[in-house]
């Protein structure tokens, strides 16, 4: 194979892949809660920083598919790009023999890809091809024409020498993941034990910072002009929570003439909320809310809770 033949196949190949990446991070950039939303669901990272990863991912993606299009330091780049796919191959692996039904991200919420075999079997053949990219400049920086057993024997060798390294990459994922998972279980043994914690008759509930569905902030108190406030707090990860909604939007039809304002707070970012929310046809208000205040005072890793508060904000009744 000549090395203008080796050229064109190369230049084929880093436009293709470039014009792939740059779109899959710009697609990013345009719906970055949908991303977030979609590294939350992986349950790897605190949730404090995903706002600056999922940006920081973003960009360096779009910047790196600029530099792999214009032939800008095509092998470093390359490079990078590989132990991100064998990165991203390995979480995604991971939480698929999990069993766990979350959507991938790569392209925002404007694809809705849910991980499955195919995703999979995508980012390998993404990565053979970068790797193809990388053994045809590695050949190109020799400046002599090689047979085809050479190029053969190039991208054998690129593929060894990223072996070790992705072997640790896995490895590393793998370990982390189990963590995550250990510290989850933890945590709910923790919730099983401690229950009793929960709000609890004449307790006062605190305010507390939360967003609305459109993402404006709204802060939850209980001297509003209403005499009681129904309070149920969900997760969109939660079966139970999932069953009871109907319950919820029927409550709050019967309570169309009292003095009561029912809402429901999650921990869940507004995109995941929103996109749980549809086809409920829900009645009430639902927010957002991370604060450490409100997870913190109303154990709202318990789901579900149905706490019933009064206009001086001292709690009433709590259902689990």
């Amino acid at each position: 194979m000549g090395n203008a033949t080796l050229k064109s196949l190369t230049y084929l190949l880093r436009i293709g892949l470039g014009i792939i990446f740059f779109t899959s991070g710009i697609l990013k950039l345009i719906d970055i809660y949908s991303f977030q939303n979609a590294i939350s669901n992986f349950n790897l990272l605190p949730v404090n920083i995903i706002p600056v990863i999922s940006i920081s991912i973003a960009i360096i993606e779009t910047s790196l598919a600029i530099l792999l299009i214009t032939n800008y330091k095509t092998k470093i780049v390359a490079s990078i790009f590989i132990y991100i796919l064998v990165s991203f191959t390995t979480l995604v692996l991971f939480k698929f023999v999990e069993g766990v039904k979350i959507a991938c991200g790569c392209f925002g919420d404007f694809i809705n890809s849910e991980i499955n075999i195919w995703t999979i079997l995508r980012n390998i053949f993404l990565l053979v091809l970068m790797l193809i990219i990388k053994s045809n400049a590695d050949i190109l920086d020799k400046k002599i024409s090689l047979t085809i057993s050479d190029i053969i024997l190039e991208f054998k060798n690129n593929i060894y020498n990223y072996f070790v390294l992705s072997t640790f990459i896995l490895l590393s994922i793998f370990y982390l993941g189990t963590l995550q998972q250990n510290n989850q279980l933890k945590k709910k043994l923790d919730q099983l034990v401690n229950i009793e914690s929960v709000l609890k008759e004449n307790d006062v509930a605190p305010p507390f910072k939360s967003i609305d569905m459109l993402n404006k902030e709204y802060k939850v108190k209980y001297n509003s002009g209403y005499d009681f406030y129904l309070l149920y707090i969900f997760s969109t990860n939660c079966e139970t929570c999932n069953r009871n909604f109907q319950t919820w939007i029927n409550l709050k039809d019967s309570l169309l003439n009292k003095s009561i304002y029912v809402f429901s707070v999650s921990t869940d970012l507004p995109k995941r909320i929103t996109q749980y929310l549809q086809n409920k046809r829900v009645n009430f208000e639902v927010y957002s809310s991370r604060d450490e205040d409100f997870i913190k005072n109303y154990k709202s890793t318990i789901t579900p809770q149905t706490i019933l508060i009064n206009k001086k904000g001292l709690v009433m009744k709590t259902w689990i």
